[in-house]
Order: C-alpha cells, then sequence, then structure tokens
C-alpha cells in the first residue's frame, strides 16, 4: 500500500512540475552550450591555437567538448 502511494506521490509531483523542469533542462542546457563555447575560445586565444579555434569554429561540437574538457581538467 505504501508504494503504490509513494508511486501515485511521484506521478502527481512530474505531472505538476513537467512544463518547468522541460524548460529549467533547456535553459541549462543552453547556458553550458554557450559558456562552453566561450571557453573553448578565450583558451585558444590565450594558447595561440588558431587552428584548434578554427576547427571549433567549423565544426561546433568539437568547441563543446573542449569547453567543458577544460572545466573539468581534461586539458
Amino acid at each position: 500500500m505504501i508504494a503504490f502511494q509513494k508511486n501515485n506521490f511521484i506521478k502527481r509531483l512530474v505531472s505538476r512540475y513537467c512544463g518547468e523542469l522541460i524548460l529549467g533542462a533547456i535553459a541549462g542546457s543552453i547556458i553550458w552550450v554557450i559558456l562552453a563555447w566561450l571557453t573553448h575560445l578565450v583558451v585558444c586565444f590565450k594558447a595561440g591555437s588558431w587552428g584548434f579555434l578554427l576547427a571549433g569554429a567549423i565544426f561546433f561540437p568539437v568547441a563543446l567538448v573542449h569547453g567543458t574538457g577544460v572545466w573539468v581538467g581534461m586539458w
């Protein structure tokens, strides 16, 4: 009986706040993309990596992976 009540509570909670959760995820993703790209630009300008800067400009995911990698200490 308790497990059923718990599932019912979770379903009501998700259905009530689903729109806000989706908007939050979209906003967070947009902020991550912009900040990762800016990090890529700053690091490439400071290091003088013009080829890598150009690669990030041509193929956008390269900039996102590089910017995120800088945050977590991979580069």
